[in-house]
């Protein structure tokens, strides 16, 4: 059992049709099948918990007394365990040219590379995909364990946990491990979409 968290609609992806991007500056604009994914890279297993931002939500009260969020009220259940595997995200970025050895012992700091933006396939009633980002400095670390999973628990990804890939940040908000993973930008600013800066 693993909780599950959506901000969005479940979308129906053809394994066959799926395409990854990878853009942004220090790195060659590049486009992965599920298949590149699975056979281009080593294949890493990361154990680790996910749990989700909401958790705790209750205790959050305005001054009148009142709950101030909206969705589900978790009390500390959205937590759980699973093992995950894939690409590490350095690999990648590192194939598509970025010098991540060089960016993970400081000795190359582009200016114009503070984060690595995710964004998903689901989008809301207006066509707006869901989006966050982490810092480069946890993707390109050799120890990160960032990684693009395509499986959980030894099988297939399952479809409400993002099948068939989905970025894995251990030690970052739940919602920050971007499910239906179908673009990755480089960028010298955060995500700008309402699921990370709100």
């Amino acid at each position: 059992l693993h909780y599950v968290r959506n901000h969005l609609p479940v979308p129906e992806i053809d394994p066959n049709e799926y395409e990854l991007e990878v853009s942004g500056p220090g790195v060659k604009t590049t486009t992965f099948t599920l298949n590149d994914l699975k056979t281009k890279f080593k294949k890493y297993e990361v154990v680790t918990a996910l749990q989700c931002a909401g958790n705790r939500r209750e205790d959050f009260h305005g001054k009148d007394g009142k709950n101030i969020f909206i969705g589900p009220h978790w009390v500390v259940g959205a937590i759980s365990n699973a093992k995950w595997a894939g690409p590490r995200l350095r690999d990648v970025l590192a194939f598509c040219g970025l010098d991540v050895d060089g960016m993970a012992l400081g000795t190359v700091n582009p200016p114009n590379i503070k984060h690595v933006q995710f964004e998903g396939t689901d989008e809301d009633e207006t066509g707006l995909n869901y989006g966050v980002s982490i810092p480069i400095d946890k993707a390109v670390d050799a120890l990160g364990d960032c990684i693009l999973a395509y499986e959980m628990n030894g099988v297939e990804l399952p479809r409400d946990h993002g099948y068939p890939v989905r970025a894995l940040v251990p030690g970052h908000a739940g919602a920050r491990n971007c499910k239906w993973l179908e673009r990755i930008v480089l960028a010298d600013e955060t995500s700008q979409k309402p699921w990370h800066i709100a």
